[in-house]
């Protein structure tokens, strides 16, 4: 397919419907030029799904995605169009180099507002473990005020009607995924650290939210996730399947 950069408030032509994996659904990836994003368009052209990916301006690169659409999270009248057609929505967006303080609280109360106007059947939010604090002056992360945004932006899609995933990944690196057995459960942050600072591969976050599309045995779940070189590649999905809703 020809790729193409739309701009939002453009209409968004010749987005099809259809299933989910092979029937190529649509999805959009929020924060698509991130480090977590790009390889997770990847893993979703892998699995069937057409990828329209969500950017605040136009890459300098090909980001290998179907369609490319400016918007910003931030901004609640860039969405509409970018979520036209939309089957499900993936966010990896998140407090870096640029963004606004927002983009953490109500970036994603205007992303899940937008998802659910579209009709959007759900979505999958990177987090953080450490959203789980309640206090501005907890000292176990470095950055409370960023955690604490997190939270925010949880708890609104939890109690939006908007069916969810949302994954709290430990630390962070670049690598390619399906190589480690990963670790599934709610580890809080203290306890994180207690263990290590356990890391995991970007790409295995991307992995495990492309995974949780469609998948019942993802929807209403929140859980955190890391590196675990001791248990098999594919254990996780066995232990996300037993684990209780919100």
């Amino acid at each position: 397919m020809r790729r193409r950069t739309l701009l939002a408030g453009m209409a968004v032509l010749g987005v099809g419907g259809g299933k989910a994996h092979a029937a190529g659904a649509w999805v959009l990836v929020a924060g698509a030029t991130g480090r977590t994003g790009r390889p997770m368009i990847g893993i979703l052209k892998s699995k069937g799904f057409k990828v329209r990916a969500m950017v605040r301006e136009s890459p300098a690169d090909d980001l290998g995605a179907d369609e490319t659409v400016v918007a910003d999270a931030t901004k609640p009248e860039t969405l509409a169009a970018a979520m036209k057609g939309i089957t499900y929505v993936v966010s990896a967006l998140g407090r870096g180099r640029g963004n606004s303080g927002d983009v953490d609280d109500a970036g994603i109360v205007n992303l899940t507002n937008a998802a659910k106007a579209a009709g959007a059947k759900q979505l999958v939010l990177m987090s953080s473990i450490g959203a789980e604090i309640t206090s501005p002056t907890d000292t176990s992360v470095r950055r409370p005020e960023i955690m604490l945004a997190k939270g925010r932006g949880e708890a609104y899609l939890r109690r939006s009607g908007l069916p969810y995933t949302i994954v709290r990944p430990g630390g962070l690196e670049d690598c390619d995924h399906g190589k480690s057995g990963l670790k599934i459960g709610m580890m809080t942050v203290v306890e994180f650290q207690a263990g290590g600072r356990p890391v995991i591969c970007r790409a295995d976050v991307a992995l495990v939210m492309v995974e949780a599309l469609g998948n019942k045995d993802a929807i209403g779940k929140t859980f955190t996730l890391v590196g675990d070189t001791s248990a098999p590649v594919d254990a996780w999905r066995a232990t996300l399947a037993a684990m209780k809703r919100d």
